[in-house]
């Protein structure tokens, strides 16, 4: 075992200290899954709104988490609207979560 412990800390350890605090920073849908996954096993809905013609339509989602809190996003297409959605939804557990602690 200690063997063991050697060969990971000379090889695995100094990578460790290089990695991003938050490896999910760019990617808040993903943030979003993973933690919804964790705390409720389950994924967060997303609901989806477009407005507008087809050559400048707005659209508008909404995230809903497990405890039917929600978070809301807008952008040019359904994947970014969504993208804010999520990062809105994640302000809004982090917030929730301070405020229980």
């Amino acid at each position: 075992m200690r063997a063991c412990e050697r060969i990971f800390g000379k090889l695995f350890a100094p990578a460790f200290e290089t990695l991003d605090d938050d490896l999910w920073a760019s990617n808040p849908k993903g943030r979003l899954q993973e933690y919804c996954q964790r705390r409720w096993k389950s994924g967060p809905r997303y609901r989806l709104r477009r407005e507008g013609p087809a050559h400048a339509a707005v659209f508008t989602a909404e995230a809903v988490a497990g405890d039917g809190l929600t978070g809301t996003g807008r952008g040019p297409n359904k994947q970014e609207a969504e993208t804010h959605a999520a990062a809105d939804l994640l302000r809004r557990l982090q917030a929730d979560h301070h405020r229980q602690a």
